[in-house]
């Protein structure tokens, strides 16, 4: 079989679904033996904790969309605000059907609908998702844990070796913009202004972070509701949550991570907390953001009929 037949083979339709359901079953599987010795009667679940965990991830969620908004910024894109709000939301919905890449996809596709050149708005959008990953390692290098009991050598070698990957991920961070700059003029014609505005890309990349930290935190608090007797260190949270996406968003054939995600999590969090409290956390934490970003959507669209209501009145 020569290397045309293979791709046309591995790009069919029925071998990617195939490939996606044996992926989320052995996923199930995985999650389901973690967390069949749970006692559920045993667990005390504090509902304040975890309606603020709901709420700081529906603030993520929301800075997702200001995130969006500040990209096209940086390519001297000029949308409004609420129309890239409601592209964004209706997006990150999309991604529990096909996966992750057609949330990017569509995303595009909405934006570049309402007005924009399509080649700028793809530009824009790689440049984000590779800022969210760079701002995502940049944090994990740097808030790598000393007394995380995880023992390989792999991660003995990354605590050993953590300040050069904090410095190596922050240079990323700072000739990345140059580079991709340098590589769209180039390769990406028809980009009206090729010269990035860099004050934008600063903003970007802090907002990326803050958003990494926001979602952490709010996963922090789902861990404190269901009420874990070893209580996890923020720097800790951080480093397991961005590390646990970070492989999710590298993973985009899966629908939303559905599964993959949640495994990961048990992986990272089992050392600690136990595989049993770790596989109810993860399902959990999988329950809230789909909540979360339902709740954002529904009160975007109540907040844009009401506007339009009171438009409507006033003339």
């Amino acid at each position: 079989m020569n290397l045309r037949k293979v791709e046309k083979t591995l790009t069919n339709g029925w071998v990617k679904r195939t490939f996606q359901l044996l992926v989320l079953v052995a996923c199930i599987v995985f999650i389901y033996s973690r967390i069949r010795q749970v006692d559920l009667s045993a667990i005390k679940i504090n509902f304040l904790d975890l309606t603020i965990s709901l709420l700081i991830t529906a603030f993520g969620t929301w800075l997702g969309a200001i995130s969006w908004w500040v990209t096209l910024r940086v390519f001297s894109l000029r949308p409004s605000l609420p129309e890239i709000k409601d592209i964004q939301f209706k997006s990150n919905l999309v991604k529990y059907i096909p996966g992750y890449g057609w949330q990017l996809v569509g995303k595009s596709y909405m934006t570049a609908k309402i007005g924009y050149p399509l080649k700028t708005v793809i530009a824009s959008m790689l440049f984000e998702f590779i800022e969210i990953f760079l701002t995502g390692l940049f944090l994990v290098a740097l808030f790598i844990p000393l007394d995380y009991n995880l023992q390989h050598p792999i991660f003995t070698s990354i605590v050993q070796n953590r300040f050069l990957l904090q410095a190596l991920t922050l240079l990323l961070i700072i000739v990345f913009p140059f580079i991709f700059q340098l590589v769209a003029s180039r390769n990406l014609k028809n980009i009206p202004t090729p010269r990035l505005a860099l004050r934008w890309v600063l903003l970007l990349v802090i907002l990326l972070s803050f958003t990494w930290i926001v979602n952490s935190i709010g996963f922090s608090y789902l861990c404190i509701a269901i009420a874990i007797q070893t209580p996890i260190s923020l720097p800790l949270t951080v480093f397991i949550f961005t590390s646990t996406f970070l492989i999710g968003l590298i993973v985009i054939i899966a629908p939303g991570s559905i599964g993959i995600r949640e495994s990961l999590f048990i992986l990272f969090l089992s050392p600690v907390i136990g595989a049993s409290t770790a596989g109810l956390i993860a399902v959990a934490y999988r329950i809230i953001t789909i909540l979360a970003e339902v709740l954002v959507a529904f009160s975007n669209f109540l907040f844009v009929m009401i506007s339009k209501k009171n438009k409507k009145v006033k003339i």
